[in-house]
């Protein structure tokens, strides 16, 4: 058995994503949130709670020594509306973990996202935001095809991996997100590749 065991700074990282979110009034009519008196500072305060534990891509012990600020997660700016239409804000994360990235997706198209953000806003709020769930998909499959090479430690564990012909049997063992999947994948496009008679039997458990 072959442990991947990878360090942090090996864990996978995606390139920025960037989604509205689209601001409504009580009555569920598109709206300007700047002109229900909300600045983007304060609603970057509220949406710091909400993304702040969906994409820190840490786990409990890491995020109690974690000193980076959390509104460094992402930025928020407000869309200029065309004529007729309301203003979108968008919503640009930081690079993201792969297994952040996937929790935000899950978050995102369940609609648990919309209800962590109204319950953030307060019962007192005239707003609600709501993440554009066709926007968020085409950029989330944008990211996640943008993931083609491997990190230098994966490349590292992959070699391990290769040259060690005489193992029965190999164990990847690493956090959410370090790309374990990946480098098995890698492994079995090797083996493909390394002879025509090679058979690769991918065995996934279906959640």
């Amino acid at each position: 058995s072959s442990p991947f065991t990878a360090p942090a700074a090996a864990i996978m990282s995606a390139e920025r994503l960037q989604f509205r979110l689209l601001a409504k009034n009580v009555a569920g009519e598109p709206c300007d949130p700047t002109s229900a008196g909300w600045t983007l500072g304060a609603l970057q305060e509220v949406l710091v709670k909400v993304v702040a534990p969906l994409i820190a891509g840490l786990d409990e012990e890491e995020q109690e020594t974690k000193d980076d600020s959390e509104e460094s997660l992402f930025d928020l700016t407000l869309k200029p509306a065309k004529i007729g239409e309301a203003p979108t804000l968008l919503l640009c994360t930081r690079a993201l973990s792969v297994g952040a990235l996937h929790e935000l997706r899950n978050q995102v198209l369940s609609g648990d996202f919309d209800s962590a953000t109204l319950r953030a806003l307060g019962t007192d709020a005239c707003i609600s935001l709501h993440a554009d769930r066709s926007t968020f998909a085409e950029e989330y499959e944008k990211t996640v095809l943008a993931l083609e090479s491997l990190t230098p430690h994966q490349h590292e564990k992959l070699h391990e991996c290769i040259s060690d012909d005489n193992a029965a049997s190999i164990h990847l063992k690493a956090p959410a997100g370090a790309g374990k999947t990946f480098v098995a994948l890698h492994r079995a496009l090797h083996a493909l590749k390394s002879s025509s008679s090679s058979i690769v039997l991918f065995v996934a458990r279906n959640a």
